[in-house]
């Protein structure tokens, strides 16, 4: 028993344990408050050797002085001392994650919210609390202020942005704050991502659909610019226009999330002289107005219009005809970008390369 306790005590400390780029910060800041160097610190070299640590961790460290106006770097690249931290306890903010969300929990999809709740439990593993911060300011076509307010008063070691734009993304780069997208990045920009393969989905989607003779392909997407959503037409247009000779038709139609808006979609996809006989659907909440939308209407599923879902809840599973869908595990979501959050804040690096989980194609009866 007294192994037991001995072993669960030692995970407990070493899930508490501070993070190796927080480690060499304080000792960092310590050196500059005690007048270590003067004008310049050394070369990156002699620092990694002074505190037996790699270059990305002594980056990590030296980015953060700069943030805090303590650096600056000038000419030859070599760091000029602007001025000494000011003294402050231990920095209870590197032991949380801040989540920014236009969506409260009550709000958020059942697939979100799971995966949020597992996120929560990984990086208390590890010492880590998760806050949500809900700011629609943060959204808006001019983020920076927002963003920069939310930031100053809401310290956190890195961030994990859902449903992030292309201006918070490029805000977020150029800041040089630490942050891991929980979706897709916008093009032309480069920050750690973890988000489903959405253009894999929908190029199997338009090669189910091609099998099943459908040649007009309706895509509903969410207005917005959201990077999953561009894949996920990217791959729906490259499947028919390349695979196919460019006999298939893909049309898009954008809503604002209302029902009556998808509605309105969903009848101007069926209204035209050549009507789609395919839908696919991203966001699970519009699987359902569409699929009682078509009932209403008379419209057999699939006889008449075929219907895939982009995304997977499990209370699909619970609609009759059950609803042709791709599923990624929310676990499996949660833990990959644990993993790439975690990372970043112990080593204050986190690989640009995106991250794209599979999802597994569940047929179901809508196809």
């Amino acid at each position: 028993m007294t192994t037991m306790k001995a072993a669960v005590s030692k995970r407990h400390l070493l899930r508490q344990r501070p993070s190796l780029v927080a480690l060499t910060l304080d000792a960092m800041r310590e050196g500059l408050r005690t007048g270590l160097w003067h004008d310049h610190l050394p070369a990156e070299r002699d620092l990694c050797e002074r505190f037996q640590v790699s270059r990305p961790t002594i980056r990590a460290a030296l980015a953060q002085l700069q943030r805090e106006g303590c650096l600056e770097l000038t000419h030859g690249q070599r760091r000029r001392i602007l001025s000494a931290p000011r003294s402050q306890a231990p920095g209870p903010w590197r032991k949380v994650i801040g989540l920014l969300s236009p969506l409260t929990l009550a709000e958020m999809p059942p697939f979100t919210l799971c995966w949020t709740d597992v996120l929560r439990t990984c990086l208390a593993r590890d010492g880590f609390e998760l806050d949500l911060h809900v700011r629609q300011a943060c959204f808006a076509a001019q983020p920076a202020g927002a963003l920069q307010a939310l930031v100053a008063n809401a310290p956190a070691a890195a961030w994990v942005l859902l449903r992030s734009t292309e201006r918070m993304q490029r805000w977020f780069l150029e800041q040089r704050r630490p942050c891991v997208l929980a979706g897709s990045c916008a093009p032309g920009v480069m920050l750690p991502s973890v988000d489903v393969d959405y253009r894999a989905a929908c190029r199997h989607a338009a090669a189910v659909l091609w099998r099943k003779r459908h040649r007009h392909v309706a895509l509903l997407l969410p207005e917005g610019t959201f990077g999953g959503d561009a894949e996920a037409e990217a791959g729906l247009r490259e499947a028919f226009q390349r695979s196919h000779g460019g006999q298939g038709e893909v049309r898009v139609f954008r809503h604002d999330g209302t029902r009556e808006d998808v509605t309105r979609c969903l009848d101007q996809a069926l209204r035209r002289p050549d009507p789609v006989t395919a839908v696919v659907v991203a966001r699970t909440a519009h699987v359902l107005t569409v699929l009682t939308t078509l009932l209403r209407r008379g419209v057999r599923v699939p006889q008449d219009v075929a219907v895939i879902a982009r995304d997977d809840d499990r209370f699909l599973e619970h609609v009759t005809p059950q609803v042709a869908r791709y599923r990624v595990s929310p676990e499996t979501f949660a833990r990959r970008l644990a993993r790439t959050v975690l990372r970043l804040t112990d080593t204050g690096l986190a690989s640009a390369k995106p991250i794209r989980l599979m999802p597994r194609f569940v047929p179901g009866e809508t196809v």
